[in-house]
């Protein structure tokens, strides 16, 4: 079955978000681009590394760590890479892996983090069926506890190589440079 790209053009959203992944998500991506999977991952993504406020009373399966004297809750996967922050599958304002795209692509824009709105979406102002955004929350549970049990090479078999360039690095919501104290902690993870 073909999917139908209903952005219609539009490429808002992958200019302006950080498109993270499953594994069996970039081992679909590899298979629709006829590509070895460990070779998608070198070419294709990178890691990315959020770190969330701690909450002591939040039950969850998201690694811990502290950072400049404070704890946070660990979001630890692979994303696509972006050049000129645009993601590397957006050509002349298309998506070339639509039928095979994310999740958390899939569920744009009717899955928000913070509360926020989409009002530069065409989508959100269409009368649609779209996916029910609550799929992705025992996806993320397994994938947490997956990481959290076996390691996060482990569930992934494959990693970009380990450098500063091939990692983002967000802490509450903003990008930082991943400095080389940073790489270090971040290898207990790796």
């Amino acid at each position: 079955m073909v999917s139908e790209n209903l952005c219609n053009g539009c490429d808002l959203c992958c200019r302006k978000y950080k498109i993270y992944l499953f594994p069996n998500e970039a081992k679909a991506i590899s298979r629709k681009l006829n590509m070895n999977y460990k070779e998608f991952v070198q070419k294709y993504l990178n890691i990315y590394v959020e770190f969330f406020p701690y909450q002591q009373n939040m039950k969850n399966d998201f690694l811990e760590s502290s950072y400049n004297n404070k704890k946070y809750f660990v979001f630890l996967t692979l994303a696509l890479k972006q050049e000129k922050e645009t993601c590397v599958f957006l050509q002349n304002k298309q998506c070339i892996i639509y039928g095979a795209r994310p999740l958390i692509c899939r569920l744009f824009p009717d899955f928000k983090f913070y509360g926020e709105t989409f009002d530069l979406c065409k989508l959100d102002k269409q009368n649609r069926k779209a996916e029910d955004p609550r799929v992705f929350y025992p996806l993320l549970t397994k994938y947490l506890k997956d990481i959290k049990h076996n390691g996060f090479e482990n569930v992934w078999k494959y990693l970009p190589e380990i450098q500063a360039k091939n990692i983002y690095f967000c802490v509450e919501g903003k990008k930082k440079t991943v400095s080389e104290d940073l790489l270090l902690l971040l290898k207990d993870f790796l």
